[in-house]
């Protein structure tokens, strides 16, 4: 039974579920490659600190999973997608403004508080719009669409030119 009486998903919401989706694993991967330009930028942190950039993520996915659960049950499971998209948003493009390690962690943080929520709700809004069969194949799409949005971003990775003569030597 969905949200809204008489709602039968079509391509459009099956897309953006999908879409969603991929977006679950950038949260820590997308800045993976951009490690050893963090740790230039911050000269002063250590590096335990300067990799908390890409673990401190999933600590937030674990302390908000079962709250974003709650939520979803609460004010809808759409609601929870879209304000976790747009905290996705907000907290993926924070760094870029901020110029404090202590900002910067806090910010990947929340991130976690997003990709908790696009990934409670996209797979709960798939198991209450689909059912039996249909249902297991858009389960395996979903872990497809997940796979594809890691491959595009490893595939995105632009190398960068080392000082010993410009080989690329590292994805940055």
């Amino acid at each position: 039974m969905s949200e809204e009486q008489g709602f039968e998903p079509g391509r459009m919401a099956l897309a953006v579920l999908l879409i969603a989706s991929m977006l679950i694993l950038m949260g820590g991967a997308a800045v993976a490659p951009a490690l050893p330009v963090i740790s230039a930028a911050f000269p002063n942190e250590s590096e335990f600190v300067v990799s908390l950039i890409i673990s401190i993520p999933s600590l937030g996915v674990a302390v908000f999973g079962f709250l974003v659960g709650i939520a979803a049950d609460r004010i809808g499971k759409v609601r929870t997608l879209i304000f976790s998209l747009a905290v996705f948003t907000v907290c993926g493009v924070s760094a870029y403004f901020l110029s404090d390690m202590n900002a910067i962690l806090i910010g990947r943080f929340l991130l976690g508080l997003g990709m908790a929520g696009i990934g409670v709700t996209t797979t709960a809004l798939i198991t209450e719009y689909y059912s039996g069969p249909e249902m297991v194949k858009i389960v395996g799409l979903q872990s497809a669409a997940m796979g594809i949005g890691t491959m595009c971003l490893e595939m995105g990775a632009v190398p960068s030119r080392n000082s010993d003569g410009g080989n690329p030597s590292s994805y940055t």
